[in-house]
């Protein structure tokens, strides 16, 4: 007697398997559930039989709703892990048809990956609830299902969800495009720039300007950064950058003072001068600072 005929594309083999073996259970109950294959076109239907056992009316309301609780549980997994990356690949060629196949790659890799940090939040958990929901009542009503066409039709929510999910991987992923571009116009400057100090050492401090030395510690007055107007952190690190690009020194030291708090502008710096930065964590250089600092009032 069916009790249910689930329509797939692929992972039809994990999915008979696993449904195999949470029947288990009915046979020492004396019902004998088949899981079997049938190919139909470009799907694959998993049919589900009961072939031994008493079927009475009670008796088939009670199996077909226990199998139906296994079925919507497998495809519910089945739809988050594995048709989910399949909707998002494709969301992204249909969407973005002028990316290449390299910035596509990129853009889904950003996605999953957006994607895994948000599978804590509340509104992810409520949308895997609501496809479980929606499976148990349409197993309910039917007796077969073709996920496709499921989750095309009746997991709106859901897929609305992802395609925000792939928007924010794009914009930031144009963002670091971007941020690339203007990278390597920096590097071209400092490539082609010959009036190259041997040396540079910076002091960076935790807030305010930026002190930068020469080879031999001694104070480059002329380069203290400093501002009349301006007094914002990107506005320090903007001219400090200018500073050393127009300097262009073979070598730059940068002395972190304070750790964590400059860790967006060392990897700034690292990416436009590459192998010429090099980083030390100075704690005890504060004092060093404090007094060069006293040295210019």
């Amino acid at each position: 007697m069916k009790l249910f005929s689930v329509g797939l594309t692929e992972k039809v083999e994990m999915i008979q398997v696993k449904l195999q073996d949470d029947c288990k259970i009915l046979k020492s109950q004396g019902f004998l559930i088949a899981i079997d294959l049938v190919p139909k076109g470009v799907y694959t239907f998993l049919e589900c039989n009961v072939i031994e056992g008493e079927m009475s009316f009670r008796n088939y309301e009670k199996i077909k709703s226990i199998v139906k609780t296994y079925v919507a549980n497998h495809l519910c997994n089945y739809i988050v892990k594995y048709g989910e990356e399949n909707f998002i690949y494709h969301s992204i060629m249909k969407r973005y048809q002028y990316f290449n196949n390299e910035e596509t790659k990129a853009v889904f890799h950003n996605t999953v990956q957006l994607l895994a940090e948000n599978s804590t939040c509340e509104e992810y958990h409520r949308l895997q609830n609501d496809i479980l929901s929606k499976l148990l009542y349409y197993l309910e009503a039917n007796q077969e299902i073709v996920i496709d066409g499921f989750v095309k039709f009746r997991l709106r929510d859901y897929q609305e969800y992802l395609i925000n999910i792939i928007d924010q991987a794009v914009d930031t992923y144009m963002v670091e495009l971007e941020y690339q571009e203007f990278i390597s116009v920096l590097r071209y400057f400092v490539r082609i720039n010959t009036e190259q100090a041997l040396t540079i050492q910076v002091m960076m401090k935790n807030s305010g300007p930026y002190l930068l030395l020469d080879e031999s510690g001694e104070l480059l007055r002329y380069q203290y950064i400093d501002f009349v107007d301006r007094h914002t952190e990107d506005d320090y690190a903007e001219l400090l950058i200018s500073t050393l690009i127009n300097i262009a020194p073979q070598k730059i030291i940068l002395h972190n003072i304070h750790g964590e708090a400059n860790a967006v502008l060392i990897k700034t710096l690292k990416n436009i001068f590459q192998e010429r930065i090099c980083v030390l964590d100075d704690n005890k250089l504060g004092n060093i600072v404090s007094h060069l600092d006293s040295d210019l009032l």
